[in-house]
């Protein structure tokens, strides 16, 4: 018979198979089963590709014990559902389970037997990883895990707590070995509980075990997805967050925000150009720049940025009376907005102190912006924000942080007593907030008594207070940084200091400055100092007014000749202080170096 020729049994069988087919008969060959899609994050609309759920490999997913991460875990159940033939679903609570499979679909499919629910407690997976990880895995294959089923384990903490690093690196071997027998995705979630940060970094050291690893992050109140490594068409993707919104359905899904890099850039946002001014921002621009936006007031600022992403916002600083409502707005809109949105202050009316500053940008705010920069540069300034990206731990208790930044109300002359304890409370808050304050002893010339002195200052500051002892007077000046020292001071007296002062010792740090106190309060409780108060307050009207004239000139004021005053008696020369580090200096001279705090 011819190579070419078939034979007559291959002829015969084919035909018979042919119909068979026609027919459908049972002996027929069947149809081929429909390819099943891979199983993937489950978030709809991310703005690029990213790779699958792999296989023969570990995912790990971390993310708050919030109903963010409970819905996210619901949707990836869902995708592994329609992936595979069946789930595996392991949970470390029965109440946890029940959550999870709360959703009627979820329910449906629980009863035909696609999922495949079981129990295992943290404190049993903290004992099994303290000995085998082989253990687990055999248990779950005695438990009806197979090949063909998706594994999806809600929370997998108790692996990775209290377990050394022997016992990780034997981990990370069996994890690796028993996941290149496994046909479907192995998802392996992460709760980090308040507390417990470092679950995320013994994940980032196993990356031998989890190849593939994602976060979800909830900052204020909108969750991100951070691919910490993960594949994609265009290659490997590290360190990339994708900003996330809750759908009317309640699902998760992306809101068109990419952030890249450690340090957190944006690289993409559907409104990175928009820019939303206040109208007292923009008094120096002829015309807006392109995707400029004017707003009348703050009320309207906050209503034109209700649901931007990465829009940036530029808020006019206000009057220093309103500097609480500004606080409390620059708190509120980072606190409901996106870390991509931006927001910049800028001082408008009056200048902001630099604890005024200090709390804006602890409170929200990316850049503040001083009066005398030319609106130009505000403009360029506000370009180079676009990527910029509010990654700084938000407090909820604004209202204490605040309060930390703010002085105490009373300004001028204390009574000693007084004088100590005002200045106590303020380092008090300076310690947690780390500002800084500026403390000077004055030491009078020998014909200048206490009451000419008091007389010539006109400071008009909340939180700067003066005091006297027996031989000088002490100024504290709040949130007062070592280079404006001295320009300070001579804003704060009528006439030139070197015409009352022989010398000044200068305290610029916390424990030098509370050293001083304590020394001074035992002075005042050996030898009770002179209080000067009803002098201070038979102050004549008119320099009072010259005063609050005075506080609010920008310009020194020109010196006015005091009338000279019978000195008061001084109290008896009190107990020898212990010896100080700092050294007096001449007022006409100024000292090389500037003495530090012991």
């Amino acid at each position: 018979m011819p190579a070419s020729a078939p034979s007559s049994s291959n002829t015969l069988s084919a035909r018979i198979g042919r119909l068979l087919t026609w027919r459908r008969l049972p002996g027929g060959p069947r149809a081929p089963a429909a390819k099943r899609p891979p199983a993937t994050l489950a978030v709809e609309g991310l703005p690029e590709r990213i790779a699958a759920l792999p296989t023969r490999m570990n995912t790990a997913i971390t993310g708050p014990d919030d109903a963010h991460f409970h819905r996210w875990q619901q949707q990836l159940l869902r995708s592994l559902l329609a992936s595979a033939r069946g789930v595996f679903v392991v949970a470390d609570t029965p109440q946890a389970m029940d959550r999870l499979l709360a959703p009627p679909d979820l329910q449906e499919a629980l009863q035909q037997g696609r999922i495949q629910p079981w129990i295992l407690p943290l404190e049993a997976q903290a004992h099994i990883a303290q000995r085998r990880l082989a253990e687990l895995l055999s248990e779950l294959h005695t438990a009806g895990l197979r090949p063909h089923h998706a594994l999806l384990c809600t929370n997998a903490t108790g692996l990775l707590q209290r377990t050394r690093l022997v016992h990780l690196e034997r981990m990370s071997g069996q994890w690796v070995h028993w996941a290149r027998q496994r046909h479907r995705a192995s998802v392996w979630c992460f709760t980090v509980e308040v507390g417990q940060p470092h679950i995320r970094s013994i994940i980032s050291a196993l990356a031998r075990s989890f190849l593939y690893a994602a976060h979800l992050e909830v900052h204020a109140t909108e969750p991100g997805l951070v691919l910490e490594r993960w594949d994609s068409p265009q290659g490997a993707l590290f360190n990339t967050r994708y900003g996330l919104e809750p759908a009317p359905d309640g699902l998760l899904r992306a809101n068109g925000s990419i952030v890249r890099g450690s340090t957190a850039r944006l690289a993409q946002a559907p409104d990175a150009e928009v820019v939303y001014a206040t109208q007292a921002c923009l008094n120096e621009l002829r015309a807006l720049p392109q995707h400029w936006n004017a707003v009348d007031n703050w009320q309207a600022a906050e209503s034109a940025v209700q649901s931007a992403i990465g829009a940036t916002v530029l808020l006019d600083a206000g009057a220093p009376e309103q500097f609480e409502a500004l606080a409390t707005l620059v708190h509120r809109l980072r606190s409901t907005h996106p870390p991509t949105l931006k927001i910049a202050v800028r001082e408008t009316s009056a200048k902001l102190r630099s604890h005024h500053e200090r709390a804006l940008l602890q409170l929200g705010a990316n850049e503040v912006f001083y009066a005398e920069m030319r609106m130009a540069r505000v403009v360029r300034q506000v370009q180079k924000m676009r990527d910029q990206v509010y990654m700084s731990d938000l407090q909820q208790d604004w209202k204490t942080i605040l309060a930390d930044f703010l002085p105490v109300p009373e300004q001028g002359y204390q009574p000693p007593s007084r004088f100590i304890a005002l200045v106590r409370d303020m380092l008090e808050r300076a310690q947690r907030q780390d500002l800084n304050h500026a403390m000077v002893q004055f030491h009078l010339l020998p014909h200048v008594s206490h009451s000419m002195a008091l007389k010539a200052y006109c400071g008009t500051r909340s939180g700067d207070l003066l005091t006297a002892d027996a031989h000088s007077l002490w100024l504290f000046l709040y949130t007062c940084r070592e280079v404006d020292v001295d320009p300070t001071i001579e804003r704060l007296f009528y006439t030139p200091s070197t015409n009352l002062f022989s010398s000044q010792t200068t305290h610029i740090q916390l424990p030098g400055i509370a050293q001083q106190l304590r020394l001074l309060m035992e002075e005042n409780e050996q030898h009770p100092l002179p209080d000067y108060s009803q002098m201070r307050g038979a102050e004549p009207a008119a320099a009072r007014e010259r005063a609050t004239a005075g506080s609010a000139a920008t310009a020194i004021v020109p010196p006015v000749t005091a009338q000279p005053l019978p000195a008061v008696a001084a109290s008896p020369a009190p107990a020898p202080a212990a010896a100080l580090t700092w050294q007096a200096h001449p007022l006409g001279r100024r000292p090389a170096t500037q003495e530090g705090a012991p």
